[in-house]
């Protein structure tokens, strides 16, 4: 996973969405804070944009290096 991580250029992860994410999960940035009005699944699933419906989908995943 390491090797795969290290391989892609930084501007293609900026490119595709994924720079923040990876950024926040290795602690360099503060998570977002979840909305007041109910948390993660308060949004409504129409108004999400492709990057947080793929975020969301996948977050059985985090953590499971099996599953990659």
């Amino acid at each position: 996973m390491r090797a795969a991580l290290t391989a892609i250029p930084v501007a293609r992860l900026r490119e595709a969405g994924l720079l923040d994410g990876l950024l926040e999960l290795a602690g360099l940035r503060p998570a977002p804070q979840p909305a007041e009005d109910g948390g993660p699944g308060s949004a409504s699933i129409d108004a999400m944009d492709a990057e947080s419906l793929i975020s969301m989908a996948l977050d059985d995943l985090v953590g499971d290096d099996d599953a990659l």
